[in-house]
């Protein structure tokens, strides 16, 4: 069974899947390393609870728009492009951390871009590949 379906899905589809796995996997790791790194700047569970909140905004704020773009333009570059966005964010802030210029403020910016990236990437990803 397992030789069939992997018959029935092209390259492309199988690719896009793992591609997605992978983006998953990397958004549950900053999920839960953002709270961690807040929790070393500060002790307020309400700033923590504020960091989680800002990574989830940009779900509700830009979402509509996202998908009008998402309808207009071509969906494999946007993905391509807020993965990419993302990572190089991500490198960003991995470099503030081992210099040790982390600063509270610098975590709640970058959470609520890596939300817009999220919804950037997750949008495209939805509609890409219609079975």
């Amino acid at each position: 069974m397992h030789r069939k379906m992997k018959r029935n899905i092209p390259a492309a589809g199988r690719y896009l899947i793992s591609a997605s796995a992978f983006s998953n996997i990397g958004d549950g790791v900053y999920i839960i390393a953002f709270p961690l790194v807040g929790a070393t700047l500060t002790d307020d569970p309400r700033v923590i609870a504020a960091l989680a909140a800002i990574a989830t905004l940009p779900r509700i704020l830009i979402s509509l728009p996202v998908g009008v773009i998402t309808d207009r333009w071509n969906r494999r570059r946007i993905m391509v492009s807020a993965n990419l966005l993302r990572s190089l964010i991500l490198l960003v802030l991995l470099l503030a951390i081992t210099s040790g210029r982390i600063e509270l403020w610098h975590l709640f910016f970058i959470a609520f871009l890596l939300g817009c990236g999220e919804v950037f990437s997750i949008q495209p990803r939805q509609l890409i590949y219609r079975v």
